[in-house]
């Protein structure tokens, strides 16, 4: 072989493995895109459960429902654990004819909560917003019930920068 066909041949094999190397290189960053994708995607799923279960407290506080709060905390952990506040039946302080709306419930915030949570509720006549961080110095931990949530639960409120109409 002359030095010519030596130089083509190893200029060749130069190329090929500089080719390999870039098609390794571009797996590579496929594979690391679709697993980002893949954790994305399972942090989506866990956030719109999360959503799912606060969307349904929502609910059941505009209705005036603490008792399906209560029972879907104490059958789902999952429900305790995405819920802001613990809602727990007064069960020596129940008659056993009360409509469910006037059963008092002893409500907690939740301390599994995100500290960086901010809380906004609509004030006084002017509109303004009554807005707090809720951290574990939140200190309301008393007893509502039904009627209260159900009457005063919908509403406008200012979050954020968003105006929202709980109706």
């Amino acid at each position: 072989m002359s030095d010519k066909e030596v130089a083509k041949k190893a200029f060749e094999q130069a190329e090929n493995e500089l080719r390999e190397n870039q098609i390794a290189e571009v797996k590579e960053i496929v594979k690391k895109t679709l697993s980002a994708i893949s954790k994305v995607d399972n942090d989506i799923d866990k956030l719109q459960e999360k959503k799912k279960y606060l969307k349904l407290d929502l609910e059941d506080l505009k209705e005036g429902r603490l008792d399906r709060i209560e029972e879907r905390q104490e059958k789902d952990p999952k429900s305790k654990n995405y819920s802001l506040v613990i809602i727990i039946k007064e069960r020596e302080r129940v008659v056993e004819r009360t409509p469910y709306w006037y059963v008092p419930y002893h409500v907690e915030w939740n301390q599994t909560v995100s500290p960086d949570t901010v809380y906004c509720t609509s004030g006084g006549t002017d509109n303004s917003a009554l807005c707090s961080s809720f951290s574990s110095a939140s200190s309301f931990a008393g007893t509502i019930n039904g009627s209260i949530t159900k009457d005063f639960a919908p509403g406008t409120y200012l979050v954020g920068d968003k105006i929202i109409h709980l109706r």
